[in-house]
């Protein structure tokens, strides 16, 4: 007599035998679960998947089981999602909670969280049973406490995907460059970027990309709800190898007024400078002209005191 395997443990053999060889009481269970819950190999492989995972990603269940982890994740993310495998290989973690942005079958993409456990037997990985729950709309960050300091903070933090599309902003609880919370939904920096910057910022994308980790900085002209243009001083960290992150980070800083006020005094220094210049010139020409009849004023003066004069 066997012992029935008990929920989310596999039995002893193979991992892709794990999932047939449950009782048909458990089997049923993980196919009903309306949550999308998949079983993958520690090598990245998938198992199975339940019929709300092979719904979310547009395949079947038969598909699903054909399919490895990279198939179902952006290129970009591809390194982080393998240095979580080798992590739970390697014993390191028992698990991770993370948000990620998948790949369904048509190519398109959306943003889920993720909840991932190990399942092992005599210290031996056996098997990744993961939950993926696609996030619609983020909810505010962090608590009260953190929401009313993004609320009163000066400069605001965003975070862009690799295409620069915004996954998350301070936007979202404070106005920004007039602009209500909801604006932001679904948005890109090119949205808002002055058409002739667009170039620019694509030459900047392409340097994050390249630099992972470093500081990028630069000042963008972008526009606001007045289609005014404003000045932003940006700082931008490339993250998107980071699993806690996932992005690339932008801080930045509306520096228009700043900017008006050093191109008064920058003007106010010009005009200061050329009165100066032309009071200079004023005052040299006048000495020229004045310099030669002072000369001859002096000459016959001194004539006069040299003595009697003769006629001629």
């Amino acid at each position: 007599m066997t012992d029935d395997p008990r929920p989310g443990e596999v039995t002893t053999g193979d991992v892709p035998d794990a999932l047939p060889a449950l009782p048909h009481f458990w089997r049923e269970l993980f196919d009903r679960a309306p949550a999308a819950i998949s079983v993958v190999s520690p090598e990245g492989r998938q198992v199975a998947g339940n019929a709300a995972y092979a719904a979310l990603f547009g395949y079947t269940q038969a598909e699903v089981e054909q399919l490895h982890v990279s198939q179902l994740t952006r290129p970009e993310d591809q390194r982080w999602t393998e240095g979580y495998l080798r992590r739970l290989r390697d014993g390191e973690i028992d698990g991770y909670q993370t948000e990620k942005v998948y790949v369904r079958s048509d190519g398109s993409t959306f943003r889920a969280a993720l909840d991932v456990r190990a399942v092992r037997r005599d210290g031996r990985l056996r098997a990744l049973i993961g939950v993926i729950v696609p996030i619609h709309r983020r909810e505010p960050l962090g608590g009260g406490r953190l929401r009313k300091l993004v609320e009163h903070i000066h400069d605001t933090i965003t975070l862009l995907d690799a295409d620069g599309t915004l996954i998350e902003t301070t936007g979202r609880y404070t106005p920004i460059l007039g602009y209500p919370a909801e604006f932001w939904e679904r948005r890109t920096a090119f949205d808002v970027i002055v058409d002739e910057d667009v170039p620019r910022l694509l030459e900047l994308r392409a340097q994050i990309l390249d630099k992972p980790g470093e500081v990028v900085h630069a000042t963008m002209r972008v526009r606001d709800s007045d289609n005014a243009v404003q000045l932003l001083d940006a700082h931008a960290v490339n993250l998107l190898d980071d699993p806690e992150v996932g992005g690339i980070v932008v801080t930045t800083r509306n520096v228009t007024t700043e900017h008006q006020l050093l191109q008064q005094l920058r003007d106010s220094r010009d005009e200061a400078v050329a009165e100066a210049e032309l009071r200079s010139r004023m005052i040299a020409t006048v000495s020229h002209e004045l310099r030669n009849p002072l000369h001859a004023v002096q000459g016959i003066s001194e004539l006069l005191n040299a003595g009697p004069l003769t006629e001629e």
